[in-house]
């Protein structure tokens, strides 16, 4: 759902760093054969149509590897900054036809994603006019459990049902 407002599709996501991961490891002698695997991913990404999940997740993996083992716990960082700025904003502008406003015409007090943006959120800022600071939030973080408790709860009386999102993606 996150496509049409601007978000990468996991292909997308995985060709940029893979990119940049050999970009990062083509220099290193200790290195090469992971640069080899590395330009056999990126033909794959190039040549096959539809890739699965555990496919990309495995390349992803490969990557973050390459990224430790050429400089530790900084190159665990940089990797982790890459995944970031990738997911941070929408990189396309948004489709006229925003799925998450088409949601919020739906009678649906609750909202569980695994998605790794805010968009429901905005969604029910922009639609319903809940205001972000009453809007509950949470990751599957262990800080966040009694917000997962409360999600989990039935609620009868108390509208604030409507400003729960569930989202599992973001660890």
């Amino acid at each position: 759902c996150s496509v049409p407002v601007g978000y990468p599709t996991w292909k997308e996501s995985t060709k940029l760093v893979v990119e940049k991961t050999l970009k990062k490891v083509r220099s290193s002698s200790e290195l090469q054969p992971v640069a080899r695997q590395l330009r056999r991913f990126r033909k794959q990404l190039n040549d096959t149509a539809d890739m699965k999940a555990d496919q990309l997740l495995f390349m992803l993996g490969v990557c973050q590897q390459a990224y430790e083992q050429k400089d530790g716990d900084r190159g665990k960082g940089d990797y982790r900054k890459i995944v970031a700025v990738l997911f941070a904003k929408p990189s396309k502008p948004a489709h006229p036809q925003n799925p998450y406003h088409a949601l919020m015409d739906l009678p649906i007090r609750r909202f569980v994603t695994s998605n790794y943006d805010y968009e429901i959120e905005k969604a029910l800022q922009e639609k319903r006019r809940i205001p972000r600071d009453q809007l509950r939030t949470f990751t599957q973080k262990a800080e966040d459990f009694n917000q997962l408790a409360l999600f989990a709860l039935p609620r009868v009386k108390d509208r604030s049902d409507e400003r729960r999102v569930g989202n599992g993606g973001r660890y």
